[in-house]
């Protein structure tokens, strides 16, 4: 089986400029098109940049560097979007794919859709890793808000969401929405893996032994977790700042307590 996957960045420590894109939904997406490659043949799009045609770990990444002076100018990208349309068809044609999986949506994404997929027919699916609410909630997210519209007004497609309750979100602003087409799955983490291969020690310092974790995932932000996180911080002051100089220093997204 051949799985194209569409993705506007991952996040790779050997692939510029995504080395440096510490976001969780990146890491997501670049272990999932690994796990895909460990059984199937797992080709990957970028739309952020153009790429050369390489391998990172078992994913295909496609080429797309055949004009090197194509630059995403953000504001300006219509050539760039016609260009990155034109290289997704070409890629369609040359590798087949069985289907194709897009991760989240966005002015590119709906290009292919509507140019490429529909015309070729080839059998596609869209995962939101972002759900932007009608009512936002917080500064910097209309951009989302405005993808996530368009995302809902796609007929007769399945929607993959990333949680039963982005699901629910969805229903709650689009009352007439069919439920059918919204399809959830769970996230989670492999706590038993991280410990037998002595992860969290390696990479975050920490040593767990018999002791219990508190692991809280997402972006130090207010959009997410910072305002709990802070308050509960503010109840235990002796670890407050052990902890926030430590990710003011290494950017990690996970933040970590040992209680």
């Amino acid at each position: 089986m051949r799985v194209l996957s569409y993705a506007w960045y991952i996040y790779a420590p050997s692939l510029e400029p995504f080395n440096k894109n510490y976001t969780g939904g990146g890491l997501v997406v670049r272990n999932l098109c690994n796990y895909i490659g460990k059984h199937h043949k797992s080709y990957l799009f970028l739309g952020q940049v153009i790429e050369p045609e390489l391998m990172v770990d078992n994913i295909n990444i496609v080429k797309t560097d055949y004009d090197i002076t194509q630059k995403n100018v953000k504001g300006d990208n219509k050539e760039y979007i016609a260009y990155m349309t034109d290289i997704f068809e070409m890629s369609v044609k040359k590798i087949q794919p069985d289907i194709i999986n897009f991760h989240d949506y966005g002015d590119l994404a709906e290009s292919i859709v509507r140019h490429v997929c529909s015309k070729m027919q080839i059998p596609y699916v869209i995962t939101c890793h972002l759900y932007e609410a009608k009512s936002v909630e917080y500064g910097g997210y209309k951009d989302a808000q405005e993808v996530s519209k368009k995302l809902l007004e796609l007929s007769d497609i399945k929607i993959i969401t990333v949680s039963n309750g982005m699901k629910r979100k969805i229903l709650e602003d689009y009352r007439d929405y069919d439920e059918k087409r919204l399809v959830p799955i769970l996230n989670g983490t492999d706590f038993k893996a991280d410990r037998r291969s002595d992860t969290l020690k390696k990479e975050l310092g920490i040593g767990i032994g018999n002791k219990k974790v508190l692991l809280c995932v997402g972006s130090i932000g207010n959009r997410k977790i910072r305002s709990s996180y802070y308050g509960f911080l503010n109840r235990i002051p002796s670890l407050e700042k052990r902890y926030v100089s430590y990710f003011a220093e290494n950017r990690r997204c996970v933040l970590h307590t040992i209680l």
